[in-house]
């Protein structure tokens, strides 16, 4: 879409948002490229936008996504960037049998890795989002099938195992048998609203002050530990010692005197980490990277064995 023809229809998705299209911009949008067919920053009379085009049969979930992130913006979360809203109402538009969404592009600064996992500070600031994240979403309500459950989602996972990664299931058999028994309880926590895929990638960052949270695609209700315990999981993937580093206990230490989790979802934290990267384990599957697929494996027993140790140190 970067021929002159791309260019026009790129300039009339722009004016169907409103907007004074300029010139395609030669910046990376931020945030997973698999969540749109194509994308491009474009300068406009209004600064710089994001353009998203988006599979047909995404259309109807990426206009709930957007309802729900405009929601959460008028409701406080400042870092809940609203989709624009297109001249004739709605936040997708069709130009020339595509599906498009439009967003403001934000300045940020790249997140310094690994070191990121050493700064209190990084990890006090995605404590005060997920502080404000629960606060506005309180009294929210939703259709009980509509929350999303770990243990269910895991049988179905361990099936495709035994289908088709005999060996894989063979390597992790006893992380499983851990996250199966630790989410038996699962339907005894309480339920929260969730970003779904909260990490420290997923966020625009300005020092060490979260400016945006982006890719929203699975937020939804969700047992309270999920986005705290995804978050910690990307923590040891990065670096394992920093599960105890840091960032993590800056982030623990924060939502345990905020009294983000009851004492019953503080207790079966480590063992929730652990069963969220069995659905890492499942995209590495899917994307056939056998390199990541080795590496969670790993990550999986080495988290098996530290379950007292997580315990005791994000107890502290």
């Amino acid at each position: 879409m970067t021929t002159a023809a791309g260019t026009e229809n790129v300039a009339r998705v722009a004016a169907a948002f409103g907007l004074a299209f300029q010139h395609i911009l030669p910046w990376e949008p931020p945030g997973s490229p698999n969540r749109a067919l194509y994308r491009c920053v474009v300068e406009t009379g209004d600064g710089p936008v994001i353009l998203s085009q988006i599979a047909p049969n995404m259309v109807p979930r990426k206009c709930e996504i957007a309802n729900l992130v405009a929601s959460l913006h008028a409701g406080g979360v400042g870092q809940a960037v609203p989709y624009l809203e297109a001249v004739e109402g709605g936040h997708v538009v069709y130009i020339d049998r595509g599906w498009w969404l439009a967003q403001r592009w934000l300045h940020s600064e790249p997140l310094p890795r690994p070191s990121w996992v050493h700064d209190a500070a990084r990890g006090e600031a995605l404590a005060c989002f997920l502080l404000c994240l629960r606060q506005v979403t309180l009294e929210w309500r939703w259709p009980g099938q509509s929350v999303f459950r770990l243990e269910t989602w895991l049988r179905g996972l361990v099936m495709q195992l035994r289908l088709h990664d005999r060996a894989v299931l063979a390597r992790i058999r006893d992380p499983l048998r851990l996250a199966q028994g630790a989410l038996l309880n699962e339907a005894n926590l309480p339920v929260t609203w969730a970003h779904g895929d909260l990490h420290p990638l997923n966020v625009l960052w300005l020092g060490t002050q979260v400016q945006a949270v982006i890719d929203w695609e699975f937020t939804g209700p969700k047992a309270a530990p999920y986005d705290l315990a995804n978050l910690l999981g990307c923590v040891g993937v990065e670096q394992p010692s920093a599960l105890a580093g840091e960032f993590a206990l800056a982030l623990v230490r924060r939502l345990r005197a905020a009294h983000y989790l009851p004492a019953t979802a503080w207790d079966a934290l480590p063992a929730y980490v652990l069963a969220l990267r069995l659905a890492w384990l499942s995209e590495w599957l899917r994307n056939g990277d056998s390199e990541m697929v080795a590496l969670e494996c790993d990550y999986l027993t080495l988290l098996l064995s530290w379950q007292q140790a997580l315990a005791e140190v994000w107890a502290r």
